[in-house]
C-alpha cells in the first residue's frame, strides 16, 4: 500500500542483510510486523527491515544523554504507523541502571520518526514504572502492546499489558481477566501471548515448563477482549488440552 511505498522510497537501495549473521541472535528480538515492516533490536541497535525486498535501515543513535553514574538500558521497543502524518514510528522505553546499586530506576521514553529520521523525548507522557518483555508483543488498532510487570505495584507485583498509542503518543495499561491473576501476578505456570483474532485482541495462556513442573498437563486458554480497552469484556472462548 501507500505506506509501504513511502518506506521503500525512504530506504532507497536494498542492503544485503549481513547484519543477521554477525550478531548474537539469542539477544535479538523481532518486533511487529507493521504493514509488512519489522523492527529488529538487540537492545542497543535498532533496525527497520522489509523482508520482501531485503531492505534494511539502521536507526540513528539516540542523541539524549544519560545521568552521571548511570548506564542506559532498553526496556521495551515498539513499532507502528501513524496515518494522520503518514509516518512510521518506533517507541523505545529506557531506564537508567545505576553503576552502583540504587533501589529505583529512572525511566524515559523516546520516539523515532521515519519522516524526520530523528528521535525525540516524550516528556509530556505519563510513563508507568513497568518492566516490558519485548518478545511478547502485538500491534493492534494503532497501539503497540507489551507484556509488562509492575514492580512498584501495591500490595504486590502485578502482571499487566502496557500499550502505546502511536497517534496520540500516550501510554495506557490493560489488566488481565481477574481469574487469570493470582497474588503474584499471572496464575502459576502460564505464559501469555497476544494475537489479533476476528478483529479483536486475544490473550493466549499456555502452560509453561518449570523445574517444579517439568511435564505439566498442556492446557491452552484463549481469552478475547470483545470491546477493546474494556477490561470487563474479557471473554474466555475455549480451553484446549
Amino acid at each position: 500500500d501507500e505506506a509501504e511505498k513511502s518506506l521503500s522510497l525512504c530506504l532507497r537501495s536494498p542492503i544485503e542483510v549481513t547484519w543477521f549473521y554477525h550478531r548474537n541472535l539469542e539477544a535479538a528480538h523481532l518486533i511487529g510486523p507493521c504493514n509488512g515492516i519489522v523492527c529488529i533490536t538487540d537492545g542497543m541497535d535498532i533496525y527497520l527491515c522489509n523482508p520482501a525486498t531485503r531492505e534494511l535501515r539502521k536507526l540513528p543513535p539516540s542523541p539524549f544523554g544519560c545521568p552521571e553514574n548511570y548506564r542506559p538500558m532498553t526496556d521495551g521497543v515498539g513499532i507502528g504507523f501513524d496515518p494522520s502524518t503518514n509516518d512510521y514510528k518506533v517507541v523505545r522505553i529506557l531506564y537508567w541502571d545505576a553503576i552502583e546499586y540504587r533501589p529505583n530506576h529512572q525511566y524515559q521514553a523516546e520516539l523515532y520518526s521515519l519522516n524526520t529520521n530523528s528521535w525525540r523525548e516524550l516528556r509530556d507522557v505519563i510513563l508507568p514504572f513497568y518492566d516490558c518483555f519485548s518478545q511478547c508483543n502485538l500491534l493492534f488498532q494503532g497501539r503497540f502492546h507489551w507484556r509488562a510487570w509492575h514492580a512498584l505495584a501495591q500490595p504486590c507485583d502485578t502482571d499487566c499489558i502496557l500499550s502505546f498509542d502511536m497517534r496520540a503518543e500516550v501510554f495506557d495499561v490493560i489488566h488481565y481477566p481477574p481469574s487469570c491473576v493470582g497474588d503474584l501476578g499471572l496464575v502459576e505456570n502460564k505464559e501469555p501471548s497476544f494475537v489479533s483474532l476476528n478483529d479483536s485482541m486475544a490473550l493466549i495462556l499456555c502452560t509453561s515448563l518449570s523445574e517444579e513442573h517439568p511435564a505439566p498437563p498442556q492446557v491452552i486458554d484463549i481469552w478475547v477482549m470483545m470491546g477493546y480497552g474494556v477490561e470487563e469484556s474479557w471473554t474466555k472462548k475455549c480451553s484446549l488440552g
